[in-house]
């Protein structure tokens, strides 16, 4: 996981939304547990997304598998 953030650019915020939602966390959980708005959450959601290019959540999961 530290070579994927790294070669995206992904923020360490980014990186603690990104492991809550490949532990299967849904947005209000994940702003529960990291305490932050869940819009926050959604905002950091959308910068994941765009920095991989990724269209969803699974697809996001996937990249990071590879």
């Amino acid at each position: 996981m530290p070579s994927f953030c790294a070669w995206y650019g992904i923020t360490p915020r980014e990186r603690a939304t990104l492991c809550e939602l490949r532990a299967g966390a849904a947005v209000k959980q994940i702003a529960r547990r990291l305490d932050l708005s869940p819009y926050t959450v959604s905002d950091h959601l959308k910068a994941l997304f765009r920095k991989t290019g990724a269209d969803g959540r699974d697809e996001l999961i996937a990249a990071l598998t590879r």
